[in-house]
């Protein structure tokens, strides 16, 4: 994840799907994506995170290659995708998809959150 704006981005919402199911945490769509544990992993938190401008983190960093290049393999096949949805203080807010290469400038972020929320 990074910040190339001016200013802060406060992440609203996130989701992450596997075979377009939402999952809950990392683990869990690691587990689905490979049909096994996937090992050890690091994750830093997505949800209601503000990154001032430029700063930049993993959300996800997988330990081993070759778990990692099995992951980017279903990736690939579109087996996993996800959304985040971020604002401004000024409150624009814009969803950023693995879906599209462009941001979705927007209102608000969906005022009732994905119904399996995210908690990683």
């Amino acid at each position: 994840m990074e910040n190339k704006g001016v200013g802060p981005a406060i992440i609203k919402y996130a989701v992450v799907r596997v075979d377009g199911k939402p999952q809950r945490t990392w683990k869990e769509a690691m587990t689905r994506l490979l049909g096994a544990d996937p090992g050890p992993f690091n994750v830093d938190a997505l949800l209601h995170r503000v990154m001032a401008p430029n700063d930049n983190f993993a959300a996800f960093e997988i330990a081993s290659p070759d778990t990692a290049f099995k992951i980017v393999q279903q990736a690939r096949k579109g087996r996993l995708s996800g959304e985040i949805c971020f604002c401004s203080l000024l409150e624009t807010c814009w969803l950023a998809s693995t879906s599209s290469a462009k941001l979705d400038e927007r209102r608000a972020c969906a005022a009732t959150p994905p119904l399996t929320p995210f908690q990683d």
